[in-house]
């Protein structure tokens, strides 16, 4: 399986990269919130989702995994995408040069 370097070293599969940043623009565009509640829960694995609507459509989306916790590979593909703090956040490329 073809394999992406991102921005922070790690080495995470090609489409686990591709499907990650899919649904993120998606999700700060649609529904903004969430996004947000989705970053602040990679950066602090103790960060409680304020709201169950939250955590249900994270669920649905495939980015939190059945008991809550996102997946090592997603959360990698997020630290290396997401920039800035609170409603300021920006996705960039999470690509390595």
């Amino acid at each position: 399986m073809k394999t992406v370097i991102l921005r922070t070293g790690e080495v995470i599969p090609e489409p686990t990269v591709a499907t990650t940043m899919v649904t993120l623009r998606s999700l700060a565009v649609d529904d903004y919130l969430a996004f947000f509640e989705f970053v602040e829960l990679c950066r602090n694995g103790n960060h409680k989702l304020w709201d169950v609507g939250v955590e249900r459509k994270l669920k649905s989306l495939s980015l939190i995994q059945s008991d809550g916790r996102v997946h090592r590979d997603v959360r990698a593909v997020v630290l290396a995408a997401v920039q800035g703090d609170g409603v300021h956040l920006v996705l960039v490329s999470p690509v390595g040069e």
